[in-house]
């Protein structure tokens, strides 16, 4: 059986996907994040009283992991500037072979064998196909007909070893 989806991605989705996509960068944030506040801690706070010390170091906490986020959005965003093609229309083929993934725009596309993938997140919008640990091909499930997705689901679990 072969599925045929198309999707017109959008910056949310790219920023969404990306985002989501790099989970281990957040755990280097709030390392960066709690190292930050231990030097602050150590340096300007031992004369606080317990509470402002937790107040303090929770709001510096916040900020600075938050920063760290609103830097990689704002890099992420420059990354779209300089390369456009990631966005705009996608056309998904997913048979018994493999999954397709095509731009519309120049009609260039990948090919990938089911063997190639090592496993598979299903979330609530998206399934993720992780290649490898720096490459992920992500598939949105609006792409398809609602009546397509739980058969979809049922050949890429057939297909692919499920992740959590």
């Amino acid at each position: 059986m072969t599925y045929h989806g198309k999707i017109d991605l959008s910056v949310k989705d790219y920023l969404f996907l990306n985002l989501a996509a790099t989970t281990k960068n957040y755990i280097a944030y709030s390392g960066l994040s709690l190292m930050i506040c231990y030097l602050f801690f150590v340096s300007f706070m031992r004369d606080f009283t317990i509470t402002k010390q937790i107040i303090s170091l929770f709001l510096l906490f916040s900020v600075t992991f938050l920063s760290l986020i609103f830097i990689q959005v704002i890099g992420l965003l420059i990354w779209l500037k300089k390369l456009p093609h990631y966005i705009g229309q996608r056309k998904f083929i997913i048979n018994n072979e493999g999954v397709e993934l095509k731009q519309l725009e120049n009609n260039e596309g990948n090919f990938y064998s089911w063997e190639e993938f090592q496993g598979l997140i299903n979330l609530k919008k998206y399934w993720l196909l992780k290649i490898d640990d720096k490459q992920i091909k992500v598939i949105p499930h609006a792409a398809f007909k609602k009546n397509e997705i739980l058969k979809i689901n049922q050949l890429m679990n057939s297909k692919i070893d499920v992740l959590k």
